[in-house]
This record gives structure tokens, sequence and C-alpha cells, in this order.
């Protein structure tokens, strides 16, 4: 991901933001948008879909289906598990940061959003 770094978000190059389409819709790419620009904030439960979506104005199956539709393209990954109570949580961004995520390079766990939700677990 060519990353345009400011305090809140990492935002995909355009090239991407035109991929990204072409792979899923323009909806999808909302959401790819939205994820990203929450990645760095640690309060988030990306998971969560009616949270996501209502903190967007969508409803939780368009969150659901759209998030499927990246994750089927390669565009978003995630772990998730969870250990007496505490949910662990890892979000890999990009179609690159994906495949070689996935490869197991040890380079991207830098790249990453790890994750850790302490509290009241949502199943």
């Amino acid at each position: 991901m060519n990353e345009k770094i400011n305090k809140k978000s990492i935002s995909p190059s355009r090239q991407e933001q035109i991929n990204i389409v072409k792979d899923t819709n323009e909806v999808a790419l909302y959401l790819y948008n939205y994820y990203v620009s929450v990645a760095k904030r640690t309060d988030r439960d990306l998971l969560n879909d009616a949270r996501v979506g209502g903190a967007i104005g969508w409803t939780a199956r368009k969150v659901r289906d759209n998030r499927s539709k990246l994750n089927k393209a390669g565009w978003i990954h995630f772990q998730q598990k969870k250990v007496d109570g505490v949910k662990y949580s890892t979000w890999v961004f990009s179609k690159e940061l994906v495949k070689q995520f996935k490869l197991g390079a040890p380079d991207v766990s830098s790249k990453i959003r790890a994750t850790v939700f302490e509290g009241e677990v949502d199943d």
C-alpha cells in the first residue's frame, strides 16, 4: 500500500482505489476507505458489522456483504480469537500485504493492525 500517513489514517493510492473498484465495486471501496481510516484506532472492532454500519449509515448486512467482497478479492484479511474473555484481532489491508501475510512473510508484521479488545466480547 502506498501510504499517505497523517495522524488519523493510511489511505490507499489512487491506483489501489481503481483496482479495488475493478475487483469489487464502489460501495466496497467506501467501506475499505473507512476501515483504513480507523485502522490505527484500537477502540474499533471492525468485525462488528452493526457498529461499523452505524458509523457510516449502513445496515449490518450491507457492511457484511461488502466486507466479504473485499476479503474474497484479497484486499483485506482478518484473524480473531478469544482467550479468557479477551478478543484478539489482526487486520491486514492491501492486496500485496494480504498475500505476504498469508505466505508468512516476516516483514509484514510491522505493517498490519493487531488489536486487543478487553472486557465484554460480542459473539
